[in-house]
């Protein structure tokens, strides 16, 4: 269950990054 908690906080984080981007480019 860990090792799935992780890979889940890694997508997570991921998304929230390309949002970020996206926001600062526009």
């Amino acid at each position: 269950a860990r090792k799935e908690e992780k890979e889940i906080a890694a997508k997570y984080n991921l998304v929230k990054l390309k949002r970020y981007e996206l926001f600062m480019e526009a």
